[in-house]
């Protein structure tokens, strides 16, 4: 009979993967279903005293999973499984190392952050010929794949999870969108132009949430939007998104790239609909029936899409595919056990 890993026996490094919206939230949901099947705590280097974006870190250390002793050399010496969770890696990881990559967007970036994750990640990966590699999405395995060609025996797909039982019928009083970086692939400037046609079409149009610091230059978005009515909450609780992401007709979401999209599962799991680029890059595993793919960037067409949407209402069922964080942790739990062997 197999005995599986102990919860002192693995090392869960995620000091790079608590600082995106997205990723912290994965972080969050992750540790908290490995916890509660006792195989794992989580552990941050003290660098990760300074983070606070939307409260995450305190979230999970009020459940008493982040150890923020200095000695993590200690701990990671001592460990049978050592998790890096967030595209980083050991400079020359050994047969003991997991590594999970969440995305290629900043290693393919010619940017100082791009170099950044290069030096953090790619010797991990080329050198370390004994570790096991984890993608969330096939986008991230086979572009993986095919920048590193000689570790494809060593990548397996887990991806995020999703939580099931939150379909809401509350009724829907917004238009929601996501503005948390200001980052160019996010595109908020067309989201703000699509929900300004939008509003021209409909007499009595919902008015536009915007969550993030990137939409509260209160000038651009006048710039943008010439009629209906915007709000823009720059830092809310993870409760005032939950809520909002009930009682949304639709969520506008005109990225060009995504590495996972965790916003696109969370609204799917209350039914909202997320209107998305139709070439855009973003995984197949989030995008259930609940996605509306927009063809082209004009905001005209964006505009009748979100005013289709409002009509049409909430869509049940969308995420039956994906796995329960709860299975996730089980995945992720087996593959510890494989490591430590």
């Amino acid at each position: 009979m197999q005995t599986s890993v102990s919860r002192d026996n693995v090392f869960f490094d995620a000091r790079l993967a608590v600082r995106g919206l997205g990723i912290a939230s994965a972080t969050q949901r992750l540790t908290s279903a490995l916890y509660q099947s006792g195989h794992v705590e989580l552990y941050l280097n003290q660098s990760a005293n300074g983070w606070t974006r939307k409260g995450k870190a305190q979230t999970i250390l009020r459940s008493g999973l982040i150890d923020l002793s200095p000695r993590l050399d200690i701990r990671t010496r001592n460990a049978s499984v050592v998790h890096y969770f967030g595209n980083t890696a050991p400079q020359v990881p050994d047969a003991r190392t997991l590594i999970t990559v969440h995305d290629l967007m900043s290693v393919r970036s010619n940017s100082l952050k791009g170099r950044l994750f290069r030096l953090l990640l790619t010797p991990g990966l080329q050198r370390g010929t004994n570790s096991r590699i984890v993608a969330i999405s096939t986008q991230t395995a086979d572009e993986l794949i095919s920048l590193f060609p000689a570790i494809r025996r060593r990548v397996i797909v887990i991806p995020h999870g999703r939580r099931g039982g939150l379909f809401s019928t509350e009724d829907r009083t917004h238009i929601l969108m996501f503005g948390g970086q200001s980052d160019p692939r996010k595109r908020i400037g067309l989201g703000f132009s699509a929900y300004s046609a939008y509003a021209t079409m409909d007499p009595d149009p919902l008015p536009l949430i915007v969550l993030g610091r990137a939409g509260a230059d209160t000038n651009f978005v006048r710039r943008q939007v010439s009629s209906g009515y915007v709000t823009v909450e720059p830092d809310p609780s993870d409760e005032r998104v939950a809520t909002l992401l009930r009682t949304a007709a639709c969520v506008v979401y005109p990225t060009r790239e995504e590495g996972f999209g965790l916003p696109i599962v969370e609204a799917g799991e209350v039914g909202t609909p997320v209107l998305c680029e139709r070439g855009a890059r973003i995984p197949s595993e989030p995008c259930g029936k609940h996605v509306v793919h927009v063809n082209g960037t004009e905001p005209r067409v964006w505009g009748s899409a979100i005013a289709r949407a409002v009509v049409k209402g909430p869509i049940a069922g969308s995420l039956d595919h994906l796995p329960t964080w709860a299975q996730v942790a089980k995945s992720y739990n087996d593959l510890y056990d494989e490591v430590a062997k």
